[in-house]
């Protein structure tokens, strides 16, 4: 006999990115055991399957990221985790509600294979000095059941084993699991994901993703040369913050009004890019115009380059709240899954009245010094039944003297996985 639950139910992800379903018990499905391992069996997968998905992953990492920047504060994210949050309920998603959730996330057929391909290639990451850990976990209410084709793509598809919680019987208790494992998989530098009630009653899912990096470069800062040195805060305000320096051999560029350095960390297979705008004052219009082809244009203007004098601030992004996700990826064209009563969520479970996303939530962390860099997000969406002077380069010089990007990159898939920008470093 099915338990009788209240009239709504709840569905959150979390890792980077968390997701939160309300709805109503399930009316078929499996049972969908707890705390099991991801299972399945690892398979090859085509390079074209990768381009695909890291092609995909890139163009929903700048539109997002387009849409939440704040120009004037310092910002960082991982859109890559929203994907796989958002990914992980697409899976669940029917009709148009998924129709919505593919063009938003750039996906086209069967995706499962593209998205382990993906998955596969970050999981070999590993070189001494560089850690890199990629986690997804579905908390299930000890009541609910699941779609057997749902529980299979997220062990399949996601490596993501199923943990039951008691929504029902104790919601405060589920929502402080879920901020612990989340903390537990960030090296405790994303807690309180989930804000205070964000998770009640109805609450039936929570599909998360963490994703933590933390790499010392491949050649690191002197810090006997970091000085105080001029930044213009917010492109106008001149102050005195520590300025890491060096003169060195390293990729730079120029394109997009912007000059472009990578920095590889140790093994090089990832590193940090940074764009610094020629404008004072261009930062603003840079976020404005951001896009997967942008990103990737400065990319390739990339060239080996013999003395690169290099000069660019301490800093650390440590929001302080979780960033609500239902308006920016409502702009992205995700509508109806976000709607109570039009959602179509049937391919997870069954419900009366039927499962929608109530909410979805994010936070980064980015702290980069003379050693290297650290780096964390997570994400969680809820579902529920309810003008300046210009400065064009005269030399190869990478001085972030002003408001400036950044983004980390699997140098080998190109898979962007951080991006963020620095406004104020101090």
């Amino acid at each position: 006999m099915t338990p009788s639950v209240p009239s709504r139910a709840t569905l959150s992800s979390l890792g980077l990115g968390l997701l939160t379903l309300l709805g109503c018990s399930s009316t078929s499905g499996s049972s969908a055991g707890g705390s099991s391992s991801s299972g399945g069996e690892s398979q090859t997968h085509a390079p074209m399957e990768l381009d695909a998905a890291v092609a995909a992953s890139n163009r929903f990492t700048a539109e997002l990221y387009r849409t939440i920047a704040q120009p004037h504060a310092n910002g960082a994210a991982s859109p890559y985790s929203v994907a796989v949050a958002f990914g992980m309920t697409r899976e669940g998603a029917r009709g148009e509600t998924r129709s919505e959730l593919d063009a938003a996330l750039h996906l086209e057929g069967d995706t499962t294979r593209a998205n382990a391909a993906l998955a596969e290639r970050l999981a070999t990451i590993g070189a001494s000095g560089v850690e890199l850990r990629t986690a997804n976990r579905v908390f299930l209410e000890e009541t609910q059941s699941v779609e057997p084709t749902f529980e299979a793509s997220m062990r399949d598809g996601f490596h993501a084993p199923f943990e039951r919680v008691g929504f029902i019987a104790d919601p405060e208790s589920s929502r402080v699991r879920v901020n612990d494992w989340v903390a537990s998989q960030t090296n405790d530098r994303i807690r309180d994901l989930l804000p205070p009630a964000s998770i009640d009653g109805d609450t039936r899912l929570v599909l998360t993703n963490a994703v933590y990096f933390q790499g010392t470069w491949q050649t690191s800062f002197d810090r006997a040369r970091t000085q105080d040195l001029g930044f213009f805060v917010d492109g106008t305000t001149p102050a005195n913050v520590p300025m890491m320096q060096a003169e060195r051999a390293m990729r730079f560029g120029h394109a997009e009004g912007a000059a472009v350095g990578e920095l590889p960390y140790t093994g090089g297979e990832i590193s940090m890019i940074v764009v610094v705008p020629d404008a004072q004052d261009g930062l603003p219009a840079l976020l404005s115009d951001l896009d997967g082809d942008r990103m990737q244009r400065w990319i390739d203007s990339l060239t080996e380059r013999p003395n690169v004098i290099l000069k660019l601030p301490r800093f650390r992004v440590a929001p302080s709240e979780s960033l609500a996700l239902s308006e920016p990826m409502r702009s992205l064209g995700v509508r109806l899954a976000f709607q109570s009563g039009d959602a179509d969520l049937t391919g997870i479970a069954t419900t009366h009245p039927p499962l929608f996303v109530a909410e979805g939530y994010h936070r980064a962390f980015v702290e980069v010094n003379e050693e290297g860099t650290e780096a964390a997000a997570a994400t969680a969406v809820v579902i529920s039944t309810r003008s300046a002077p210009t400065r064009p380069p005269q030399r190869d010089e990478l001085i972030a003297d002003r408001p400036f990007l950044f983004f980390l990159r699997d140098t080998r898939t190109g898979a962007i996985l951080f991006v963020g920008h620095v406004v104020d470093p101090r």
